[in-house]
């Protein structure tokens, strides 16, 4: 519910140590852009899962906006 209230404002992108499908999903559907499992993180997932994020962000407000 937080997350939501804040989604204009902030990019949320979930690093955690648990590999979950069900808490991955409850996380999107509570506003996160993105939900990351350590073990499997790279350099590259990181930066790409933060770009498509920031992305998707801004194309919600623009939405939103008009």
């Amino acid at each position: 519910l937080l997350i939501c209230t804040v989604l204009y404002i902030a990019v949320v992108v979930v690093l955690t140590g648990i590999s979950d499908e069900r808490l991955a999903l409850k996380a999107i559907q509570q506003g996160a852009q993105d939900y990351l499992a350590k073990d499997t993180l790279t350099a590259d997932s990181l930066v790409r899962s933060i770009r498509y994020a920031i992305q998707r962000q801004q194309l919600l407000a623009t939405t939103i906006e008009r």
